[in-house]
């Protein structure tokens, strides 16, 4: 009667479109997904090799992924629906001879055989719909020098290899960009619980500080916009594709989260009733 967040990916929906007695509702998504870095290993210390990577991104091959109204290639580092997007702050253009020279001034040169570096990176396989991405980024990272290995990783292993032991180089992720930048704080404050790219940056926890004191919601969106800045600036993290959702449900049910105003979070369940 329902299925979960993230399982219907664009080239699922052939298993339900037509079905008598199923519904599917579309709309933008609350997140997108990203690129981020082990900023505890030492390769991505170095500013100029995470900058060399977001130039390697191709967003235009990124775009055969979406689906117009629904899901698209993205630069931004918060949705465009969001009431803090600083539109100024965007990840680097595609450059394959800037990412070059930057991974060249970096150290970062190709042996014999032309490889930079061997590179791990992971999604969790949960999410279908990071695969096509995975595969993407791989190859366009191969085009600057790098062999990256990539791999679909179940939740448990996620859990130990990714979130506890931060045995990668690489993560494809889903980023919460909403209703509240503040929830992305998990992931990119120094302390946050969740920082599973190891990240310190001061300037990073220093916007969250200073929203979080703030009194309006303006000042609010000022500290965001500068958060913004700062994760491009320093290329925290690389933002992809602002994906789409797609819900099929069961006509033989009401209480679904658009049908009641959004008066419960989407994820919410318990007013869910059978249609008489």
């Amino acid at each position: 009667h329902i299925v979960p967040q993230d399982t219907l990916t664009r080239d699922r929906l052939h298993l339900v479109e037509g079905v008598s007695g199923v519904d599917i509702f579309t709309r933008q998504g609350p997140g997108m997904a990203l690129l981020d870095f082990n900023h505890g290993r030492a390769l991505w210390q170095d500013q100029r090799v995470r900058e060399a990577v977001a130039y390697a991104v191709n967003r235009d091959e990124i775009a055969e992924l979406g689906d117009p109204g629904v899901s698209q290639a993205w630069d931004h580092y918060l949705l465009g629906t969001s009431w803090a997007l600083n539109r100024e702050a965007k990840a680097p253009g595609h450059d394959v001879e800037r990412a070059r020279a930057l991974l060249d001034d970096a150290g970062v040169t190709a042996d014999a055989s032309g490889v930079r570096g061997r590179l791990t990176m992971f999604y969790m396989d949960m999410f279908h719909g990071h695969r096509p991405l995975a595969e993407l980024i791989a190859r366009q990272l191969g085009e600057v020098g790098f062999e990256v290995s990539f791999d679909g990783l179940a939740s448990e292993d996620w859990s130990r290899q990714v979130r506890k032991a931060h045995d990668f180089d690489l993560i494809i992720v889903g980023g919460s960009m909403e209703p509240d930048p503040e929830i992305t704080a998990t992931k990119y404050s120094s302390g946050g619980q969740n920082n599973m790219g190891l990240h310190r940056n001061p300037d990073v926890d220093a916007a969250y500080l200073a929203a979080r004191r703030a009194d309006t919601r303006e000042e609010r969106r000022e500290h965001y916009q500068q958060l913004q800045q700062v994760w491009a600036r320093d290329i925290e993290w690389v933002p992809l594709f602002w994906y789409g959702m797609y819900y099929p449900r069961s006509e033989k049910f009401f209480g679904w989260a658009d049908q009641l105003g959004y008066s419960v979070p989407w994820w919410h369940w318990g007013r869910i009733r059978p249609v008489a």
